[in-house]
């Protein structure tokens, strides 16, 4: 792949399956385009950019009242500009979830210390002859005539 103008998004050229049943222009046996395979690394997404007779035009899909329409956004500078914005967007989104699951697992991890605190707190506690009252308070057992076996 030739390296991008400066200023121009480019993407990744789609390439059929490895294999038998394709022609070099990447088509299956019935003529159709192929999926891309997932690991290729793309610039922009696949389905943003459309080329139709040779020029590369950017669409944008958006959800109007339910139903999902393709804005045209054309294929010049201000195309450009979507496409950048949509990749910017698309990274911050990215690094959030990064971040999300950085979180999500420092707290799993101190849920886990805490309760585990909690059982040696617990473990302690009974060892030095206190009970719960009524799944509440600690307190320390009575000695009792006859109870020697308590604390």
């Amino acid at each position: 792949m030739a390296p991008a103008e400066p200023g121009r998004v480019q993407c990744a050229p789609r390439i059929g399956r490895l294999g038998g049943g394709t022609d070099p222009a990447g088509r299956g046996r019935r003529g159709g385009r192929l999926p891309a395979p997932a690991a290729q690394a793309r610039e922009c997404s696949p389905v943003a950019w459309e080329a139709r007779g040779g020029c590369r035009f950017y669409y944008r899909v958006v959800r109007d009242d339910g139903r999902v329409r393709r804005l045209y956004l054309g294929n010049g500078p201000v195309a450009e500009l979507a496409a950048r914005d949509a990749e910017l967007r698309r990274a911050e989104r990215q690094a959030r979830a990064r971040s999300q699951a950085r979180l999500e697992a420092a707290e799993a991890a101190s849920r886990e210390l805490a309760e585990l605190a909690d059982l040696l707190a617990r473990a302690a506690l009974v060892a030095a002859g206190y009970h719960r009252h009524d799944r509440g308070a600690w307190r320390r057992y009575r000695e009792r005539p006859g109870r020697a076996d308590r604390g």
